[in-house]
């Protein structure tokens, strides 16, 4: 088995921009309207969650 080097032609060179730039999935990733003061609803939910549970394992582990 031979291994040869590729040329400049034959290399194929990766971007990742065009590959997603046009998929039709902006609106999944820019919400509007109601949407998107859901989005943020649901991003203080889960922070007030995690911090809630971060102050409870805290509380829980310092106690003596």
């Amino acid at each position: 088995m031979e291994i040869t080097s590729l040329t400049a032609a034959e290399r194929r060179v990766w971007d990742a921009f065009p590959h997603g730039a046009h998929v039709g999935q902006e609106k999944a990733f820019n919400p509007l309207g109601w949407y998107q003061w859901l989005s943020y609803l649901l991003i203080v939910t889960g922070w007030l969650l995690a911090t809630t549970i971060a102050a409870g394992i805290t509380r829980s582990v310092s106690r003596q």
